[in-house]
């Protein structure tokens, strides 16, 4: 395990109610923020919710995870706010394909240049795959990740692999995003399911142990790299390429 934490969004619940019956603190900054515990985000420009102002409701919001540093931890909070969510009527809707799932890494597993431009590589190169396992049990990936979770273009690619100061990746456009503290995940469709939850995050631990794996094969790696480009093409025998390097 490693720190790790997650941001989910969802529709329905009222944050009020979440708040003050689970004492869930309720901010619109990310400035002012604890990460040492859960917290719930509203996405109207507001900076701090009143919660004695009990004539404004929101519903529908994000579920902003803690820094956790071990997985059965994780895991057991996960899956008690996940109920927490569906008992107050949380709910993603069928086929709206809206609401995303993040996850950030301590970006301190990248601490060489090596690391970073072998992490760009796999990602371009299996990220229709990665796109693919993304979507969780729906039908296809959310309609907004173009605005949200862009795919990574090979042009732009290859200019961030030869010198580091072209990795810039600092907006929330793309599928992944560089913090000053961590790497984030974008790709992925929200869930109130623990499994699909418990999936995407598997998924991120193993990317991060394969990045930090000195055994790794980077011919293989390399080989497929050029043999991809920017068609949004999924390949199942490429995705299980892909789960075998990371051991999923």
């Amino acid at each position: 395990m490693l720190p790790l934490g997650y941001e989910l969004e969802f529709k329905g619940a009222s944050l009020l109610n979440l708040s003050k019956t689970y004492n869930i603190p309720l901010y619109k900054k990310e400035k002012d923020v604890s990460y040492d515990h859960f917290h719930l985000k509203d996405e109207k420009d507001v900076s701090v919710i009143d919660q004695r102002d009990t004539t404004i409701d929101y519903l529908g919001g994000e579920l902003i995870s803690p820094i956790f540093t071990n997985w059965q931890t994780c895991e057991e909070e996960t899956a008690y706010y996940l109920n927490i969510l569906k008992e107050q009527g949380a709910y993603l809707l069928p086929n709206s394909y809206e609401a995303g799932f993040h996850i950030h890494l301590d970006k301190n597993f990248l601490d060489s240049w090596e690391k970073k431009q072998l992490l760009l590589k796999f990602l371009y190169t299996f990220q229709n795959e990665i796109f693919d396992l993304a979507k969780g049990r729906d039908e296809k990936i959310r309609d907004t990740f173009l605005f949200s979770a862009r795919p990574l273009k090979l042009k732009f690619v290859k200019k961030m692999l030869e010198q580091e100061k072209y990795v810039k990746l600092t907006d929330k456009l793309h599928c992944i995003r560089f913090t000053n503290d961590t790497v984030e995940l974008r790709y992925f469709n929200s869930s109130l399911e623990k499994e699909v939850i418990e999936s995407y995050l598997y998924f991120a631990i193993n990317l991060r142990n394969f990045i930090l794996d000195e055994q790794i094969d980077k011919e293989r790696l390399d080989y497929y790299f050029h043999q991809t480009n920017d068609d949004r093409t999924f390949d199942l025998a490429k995705q299980n390429v892909m789960k075998k390097m990371l051991k999923l």
